[in-house]
């Protein structure tokens, strides 16, 4: 009796536990849907990357305003350091899916460049910000605030 009471015991720890940490509030978008509403609100973190020949990083500002769906609007800002002021605000709009993995992917766009990348179990954003005009490619690895 001892011994199933304790199996018993240990499923129940290992299904809670799965449960727990999949259901997780970090930015799990909803598990049915293609729901835009887990990037709404402020997301900073560093940069790193080339812009032509030279490597730069800094510290990136998105903020998701508005979301309907799979869609979402919001702005850009860029710093040189955490000591800078954010740039002007520039407009950028995402969309976000499920892929066959599971996996939340965001792309999006603003005036100049295109991202791409997806939200992280752990509560990252992560983007890769690729710009022909400005001959610039960036990573963004970002956390909701």
């Amino acid at each position: 009796m001892r011994n199933r009471f304790t199996f018993k015991t240990i499923a129940a720890a290992i299904i809670t536990l799965f449960a727990v940490s999949f259901l997780s509030p970090a930015v799990q978008a909803d598990s049915h849907t293609n729901s835009a509403s887990a990037l709404k609100g402020t997301w900073t973190g560093p940069s790193t990357g080339y812009a032509g020949s030279k490597y730069t990083s800094g510290f990136e500002k998105i903020v998701i305003t508005k979301v309907k769906g799979s869609s979402a609007h919001g702005t850009w800002q860029y710093k040189t350091s955490s000591a800078a002021k954010w740039g002007s605000p520039k407009p950028a709009n995402f969309s976000i899916f499920k892929d066959s993995d599971g996996d939340f992917i965001v792309n999006g766009t603003d005036a100049t460049g295109t991202y791409f990348g997806h939200l992280t179990p752990e509560g990252a954003w992560i983007l890769t910000y690729q710009s022909p005009e400005l001959l610039m490619s960036l990573q963004f690895v970002l956390k909701k605030q």
